[in-house]
């Protein structure tokens, strides 16, 4: 239902009537976040993570957002970086100003963007925090970089299985 919701209300009302060059991800985080709570207004206690960027290759840049999602993170060369702003999850609150940064992106960079199901790995008596600095920096980009990672990580945290989902998304600068 949510991914409906979202679906429905981001292209249609936000992104097709944003004029070229003029997207702002902090922006768009608070209009959803008003749409959210709007929309799910009788249901209570359901907050949603997301991350909002505009990767510029012209200028070089990704300026980004953040609301409640684990941070993502460069990957350059042997180097994880982390891209740290933090924001409220949509539905939490009706007005929530979001912050915005950027940060500098190179040719080959890999912008990896992660659920905490990754680093958080629970049951049958494990209780595993993996940080992701170490977990990118292990793994270099390649061939099977997603079954690498996950494989990494249940290595690390000595589990058969992740007990939370995980979703793992990575864009290579070119």
């Amino acid at each position: 239902m949510i991914t409906s919701i979202l679906k429905a209300v981001i292209y249609p009302e936000y992104v097709q009537l944003a004029k070229p060059g003029e997207f702002s991800p902090s922006a768009f985080l608070g209009w959803l976040n008003e749409r959210i709570n709007f929309e799910l207004r009788k249901t209570s206690g359901l907050l949603i993570t997301f991350f909002a960027g505009v990767i510029n290759v012209k200028s070089g840049y990704i300026a980004y957002s953040n609301a409640g999602q684990t941070h993502p993170y460069i990957l350059r060369q042997d180097t994880a970086i982390e891209l740290p702003v933090s924001g409220t999850s949509l539905g939490f609150s009706n007005s929530v100003l979001y912050s915005e940064q950027s940060a500098p992106i190179r040719k080959n960079d890999v912008i990896t963007l992660y659920s905490d199901g990754l680093t958080e790995i629970t049951g049958r008596g494990i209780h595993a925090q993996i940080t992701p600095q170490e977990l990118f920096s292990e793994v270099p980009y390649g061939q099977d970089y997603h079954s690498r990672l996950l494989q990494k990580a249940l290595e690390k945290a000595g589990a058969r299985e992740f007990s939370d989902d995980v979703t793992l998304l990575s864009a290579r600068i070119v």
